[in-house]
């Protein structure tokens, strides 16, 4: 990936961020979260747009969470599974 790639995948991680900020029902997206996150766990199929909803929930979940574990788990899951691949 180039430098305006990484940029741009970044641009849009955000604006998804902010989007589900402000209109994200928290519940529901806490349940998308730990279902995607299983899913990845256990290795059961994921299709691309499931694999982008993971990504984005987690790095959501790293600024919003409403209690420390669960942004905890959520920064833990990005350092060992998504940071790597720079998305």
């Amino acid at each position: 990936m180039t430098n305006k790639e990484i940029y741009n995948v970044t641009h849009i991680d955000e604006k998804r961020i902010e989007r589900l900020a402000q209109k994200g029902h928290y519940v529901a997206l806490l349940e998308e979260f730990e279902s995607l996150k299983l899913k990845f766990i256990y290795n059961k199929d994921m299709d691309k747009k499931e694999a982008t909803k993971l990504v984005t929930l987690c790095k959501y979940f790293m600024r919003h969470a409403h209690n420390e574990p669960l942004k905890l788990s959520a920064e833990f899951f990005y350092d060992k599974y998504i940071k790597k691949h720079n998305l």
